[in-house]
């Protein structure tokens, strides 16, 4: 029973090697494929654009094999859980860098004095990526492999909000 994930790779800074997905749900003796984005359209990278591919790409897999469940990882979960919700498939897994919104996780992480993403080369001090994605309309650009007005498109919204009258198995799992 195929698992598809939809992700973007970030550089990483420690010994991670990209299996945050993998090993959980391998374990239980599922079969893996990952799709992950190549190209991204600087300027008109949005998740309502991102959620409608989703939905094309499902249905085409779903031709070929049986989907049971479906994850994402990272900043993609925000674009993934709009089409996630409009398949058929029962089971939701989501991996994300931190709880609730990134606008929250980016207010705690300026009152802590910490990275927003650790899990990136690059760092991204938290006063200067608040005022970035305050911005609007928002600057050209990219946040490690996420261009900014995606970020920006997705920075305010909590995914757990939009699976609050969900009848399906949702699992979310912090990995940073």
């Amino acid at each position: 029973m195929p698992v598809f994930s939809r992700r973007a790779v970030p550089a990483r800074r420690s010994g991670a090697d990209g299996q945050e997905l993998v090993r959980p749900v391998g374990a239980q003796r599922i079969g893996i494929h990952r799709v992950e984005r190549v190209q991204l359209r600087l300027h008109s990278d949005h998740k309502e654009r991102r959620g409608y591919e989703g939905g094309e790409l499902y249905n085409e897999l779903a031709q070929k094999y049986n989907i049971k469940a479906l994850a994402s990882t990272g900043l993609d979960i925000h674009s993934s859980i709009p089409w996630f919700v409009n398949t058929p498939v029962q089971t939701l897994f989501f991996y994300n860098y931190y709880p609730g919104s990134l606008h929250d996780h980016i207010l705690s992480s300026m009152g802590k004095n910490e990275d927003v993403f650790p899990m990136y080369m690059e760092e991204y001090p938290a006063v200067e990526l608040f005022e970035l994605l305050s911005k609007y309309p928002s600057p050209s650009g990219k946040i490690s492999t996420y261009p900014i007005r995606y970020v920006h498109s997705i920075w305010q919204e909590d995914p757990k909000s939009y699976l609050g009258m969900n009848e399906r198995e949702v699992r979310f799992f912090r990995i940073y």
